[in-house]
């Protein structure tokens, strides 16, 4: 009986003495896991594909973002964790715990990245903000993602369209790392589609567009002319007028874009003469494409525009216009700005 006892008394101390470490360890895991990361700014993190949270608790503890590996991977045992996480670009902000990290890896909350398009902005000028847009994959074979967008537009709007020109909506758009530069450019070219379908069924009644793609090629038009909001549909309606009256649009961002890089800052009277697809000043009507990519209010403004008398306008040089409604009021407007600028 004496023994029994003590092996009794034996087993419980020796029972409690687990129990004790158990609990001990349990509370350095726990006060491990709700420690923040070793950082002073957000720091961007991959986890990659097959990986389990024992690499990757690994390479966090290479990197000196976490002291020990050991409570995140008996974390992720304990609760079925370790084959679950997900591979991935992710972010570890400076709040972040090595349990945040967890759930953030569990749950696939990888971080977004984002790039901005903006308006006015040429298709030249949208592949060049994709080539510098972190962690996009640039698409070596760009000829293909033309056709393919191209495609598109004759598909959902039956839109042949001539150039890739202004298909694109400005916006910002979100991406993840691994995503493609096609991958945003389908994203902008779903959302000028969209826009210009709706936009088109509240379209004022009588415009003399033969279709969404000419509405869309006067918006570029306007896009470029225009700084000030409320004056796009005055823009708008002026350069309707001059279609209504058989006059040439006259629009400088036309000829701008048609020169190409022989244009050098300023617009001369040789540029001005010089015919090509998209000169308004040497050929009626609107130019063969859009020349940029425009807005939504620019989009807005070709389809309703403004009701006006005005025939001409002229940039005062602060991004706002004067209109006339005669070519000798128009000249006489050019001529006292020309005056007031040469003596300041």
């Amino acid at each position: 009986m004496g023994l029994l006892r003590y092996l009794k008394s034996v087993t419980i101390r020796c029972l409690f003495v687990v129990g004790v470490c158990f609990f001990g360890y349990g509370l350095f895991v726990n006060y491990s896991l709700q420690q923040k990361f070793q950082l002073n700014n957000p720091v961007i993190f991959e986890i990659f594909p097959g990986e389990g949270m024992g690499t990757v608790a690994r390479r966090l503890k290479q990197k000196k973002l976490i002291t020990t590996p050991i409570p995140l991977i008996i974390r992720a045992r304990l609760f079925s964790f370790r084959q679950n996480i997900k591979a991935g670009t992710y972010e570890i902000l400076i709040t972040d715990t090595a349990e945040s990290f967890l759930l953030k890896a569990i749950h696939g909350t990888t971080k977004k990245f984002s790039v901005t398009l903006k308006e006015g902005w040429s298709f030249a000028d949208f592949v060049d903000e994709l080539n510098d847009a972190r962690y996009l994959i640039k698409n070596d074979r760009l000829e293909k993602i033309k056709i393919k967008i191209l495609d598109s537009f004759l598909q959902e709007l039956n839109i042949d369209a001539l150039s890739y020109e202004g298909l694109f909506f400005p916006d910002t758009y979100f991406y993840e790392s691994g995503d493609t530069q096609l991958t945003v450019l389908q994203m902008a070219a779903k959302k000028m589609i969209n826009t210009l379908v709706l936009r088109w069924r509240e379209r004022e009644s009588g415009l003399p567009y033969k279709n969404m793609y000419e509405a869309l090629t006067m918006a570029s038009i306007i896009e470029k002319e225009s700084a000030v909001a409320l004056e796009s549909y005055i823009i708008s309606g002026v350069f309707l007028k001059r279609l209504a009256s058989d006059m040439k649009l006259q629009a400088d961002p036309t000829v701008i874009y048609g020169l190409g890089q022989e244009f050098k800052d300023k617009l001369t009277h040789s540029g001005l003469k010089k015919d090509t697809a998209y000169n308004t000043y040497t050929r009626k009507g609107l130019p063969v494409t859009p020349i940029s990519s425009p807005g939504l209010i620019s989009i807005k403004a070709a389809l309703n525009p403004a009701k006006t008398n005005y025939l001409y306008f002229m940039a005062k040089g602060d991004g706002s216009h004067q209109f006339s409604t005669s070519l000798k009021e128009h000249n006489l407007a050019v001529e006292r700005y020309r005056k007031k600028t040469h003596v300041e």
